[in-house]
């Protein structure tokens, strides 16, 4: 909402003819301009006093719980429901525990007034009062019915304002109007100041990495076979990151859940709530925030451990199934862009459909607003995620348009590939180069021994792939024409798929999709979902693909790709998860 010039002078005139003991006059501020602190002196927040949207003050919901209470009651059984322990925060009761999170609200001091005068600071929509709560000198909660004594109305009012939740879908919005009231006598005068709560928001993949999380299976006696490989894969992760010899390389934390579930990327998300702070800063309160899936055990396991030790707020929002459509793999984040006039500054989430479906988190992803979600087409994979085909990585300067590019599997690439070394007379050469030395550890069988003439003798593998390459350049060329991202700014990895791979039950695979010859997974280990660290960094999973040689052609493929970005170069994106250092303002830019 903007504001006509005749109405910005009246904003700057009351306090003027009050200055001049001219009139009574109300005057309550909060950080219109986004700069960290009030300003009581001058006009600085007066102009964008009365707007929510792109401009004006930004308050945070204070939904950590930083004394662990909700968790306590929560391992004590107080709870009948799960989403009541999530719900539960330092800003469910009326006690002030983090004051981090509060943002002022302030008001000049009123100083001709009689000693019988008083004043109140009010909010008059229910939902809106319902859902935040303001302080005076971040101790005593103000009521509306609260009223400020002549002397506290003439040193100034010394506020804070945090909310109870989020923005929601159907429901609160974020928006709040504080109004501040002064009755002298027969006189009065009122003010008000319009806040908005600061968007959840997914992280992106310019933002450093500061820790990595790694599952660790439930411990058996003897290990078993879930419970090896895992830590084999972690071994193996800690390992790359340990030999870098980067000194950016993030932390390593590990979560242990309770069942054999270790797509910890799936289950849960890290987002951030961020807003303006002292000395030009941000405060920023970390997010785990869950899937729609009930039934994953894993995704309680990680809110539990959050709300044990790990100082971040936690958001579930339930009412979806277990399909993994509602997976956070299919959930991410194209980095910072601008476009004519659309501008993401902390980057846009995107989603994948399976025709007509959308995730069950879209509609919470939406009411955030800021980062408006994008919808793209999963639905030809038969899990459907998008981190399956396509991943945002961070590259040098003069590499691309915004300072990151789009990975995207080319199944055109991969077929070119193996036709090229069957041409060269090796197509008895394996599709698969890993070993059977590890054949007791395989929970699906022994790694296939097929050879690349057999495979691209296979009915419909070939077309299959064409056909998959299509959907995958709609996703690209949609991309494309949303970000204004080029030719140059794309670079393609080589990927093959295949069809009628079939799931247990409980994999959350529909059942049309379940053991299809019309939906896809990646034949090797899908390279593009890969975990991006830094400019020069990108782990992924080794592709184990033919060697011809004594070079295994599709690995070099890839290699040769991370060159040319510039990038050294189990699913290792969705088998970790990793939280960015979101201090970076996403506002005023």
């Amino acid at each position: 909402m903007g504001i006509n010039h005749r109405f910005l002078q009246l904003l700057v005139a009351g306090p003027l003819l009050y200055s001049l003991g001219l009139a009574l006059q109300a005057d309550i501020r909060a950080d219109s301009n986004r700069d960290g602190y009030v300003d009581l002196h001058g006009e600085s927040d007066l102009l964008h006093k009365l707007e929510w949207n792109t401009e004006g003050a930004l308050f945070m919901p204070n939904i950590k719980d930083s004394c662990h209470y909700c968790y306590l009651w929560y391992m004590a059984g107080l709870f009948s429901r799960f989403e009541d322990f999530v719900a539960c925060n330092d800003a469910s009761a009326d006690q002030l525990w983090d004051t981090r999170y509060l943002t002022p609200l302030a008001t000049s001091p009123v100083e001709n007034i009689s000693h019988d005068a008083w004043g109140t600071v009010e909010v008059h929509e229910e939902i809106a009062r319902k859902n935040v709560r303001i302080f005076q000198d971040d101790q005593t909660l103000i009521t509306n019915d609260h009223r400020f004594s002549s002397a506290e109305l003439r040193k100034g009012l010394n506020l804070g304002i945090d909310a109870r939740d989020t923005r929601r879908p159907g429901g609160w919005d974020g928006r709040v109007e504080v109004h501040f009231n002064i009755q002298d006598g027969n006189e009065h005068s009122d003010d008000f100041v319009r806040l908005r709560v600061a968007p959840l928001l997914l992280s992106h993949s310019l933002q450093p990495v500061k820790f990595l999380e790694l599952v660790d299976l439930p411990e058996t006696t003897p290990p078993n076979i879930p419970q090896m490989l895992q830590k084999s894969f972690n071994d193996q992760f800690e390992s790359i990151l340990n030999s870098s010899n980067s000194k950016t390389m993030p932390e390593i934390r590990h979560m242990r859940t309770r069942d054999q579930d270790q797509w910890y990327r799936d289950f849960a998300s890290y987002a951030y709530i961020s807003k303006p702070g002292p000395n030009g800063g941000s405060t920023v309160l970390p997010i785990v925030l869950r899937s729609s899936q009930e039934s994953r055990e894993g995704g309680k396991v990680a809110i539990e451990s959050t709300r044990s030790f790990k100082g971040a707020g936690a958001i579930y929002s339930p009412g979806g199934t277990r399909d993994e459509i509602n997976s956070m793999g299919n959930v991410m984040t194209i980095p910072p862009y601008r476009i004519g006039s659309k501008h993401f500054p902390a980057g846009r989430v995107i989603v994948g459909s399976h025709g007509s479906q959308n995730p069950h988190i879209l509609g919470y992803l939406r009411a955030q607003e800021l980062q408006d979600p994008l919808i793209l087409d999963s639905d030809w994979l038969a899990i459907g995620h998008l981190d399956e085909f396509l991943q945002f990585v961070p590259v040098r300067e003069g590499k691309s348009l915004y300072g990151w590019a789009l990975l995207i599997a080319d199944p055109n690439a991969g077929l070119d590939i193996l036709t090229k070394a069957c041409n060269d007379g090796h197509g008895s050469a394996l599709v698969f180069s890993r070993g059977n030395e590890s054949e007791q550890w395989m929970r699906d069988g022994p790694v296939p021994g097929y050879s690349i003439d057999e495979l691209l003798g296979h009915p419909n593998f070939t077309q299959s792939n064409r056909d998959f390459a299509k959907r995958i350049e709609k996703v690209q060329l949609r991309l494309m024409k949303e970000t204004g991202l080029r030719e140059t700014d794309i670079y393609k990895l080589p990927m093959l798929f295949q069809t009628g791979i079939c799931w247990k039950a409980d994999r959350g695979v529909s059942p049309e999709r379940n053991c299809s010859t019309s939906h896809a997974t990646s034949l090797h280990p899908a390279v593009v979902n890969g975990v991006p660290l830094d400019q020069s960094h990108f782990v992924a999973p080794h592709p184990w693909g033919p060697v011809v040689e004594g070079v295994d052609i599709l690995e070099k493929s890839i290699n040769d790709t991370f060159r040319d970005i510039g990038m050294n170069g189990g699913q290792v994106y969705s088998g970790t998860n990793s939280f960015h250092n979101a201090t970076q303002p996403w506002w005023g830019t």
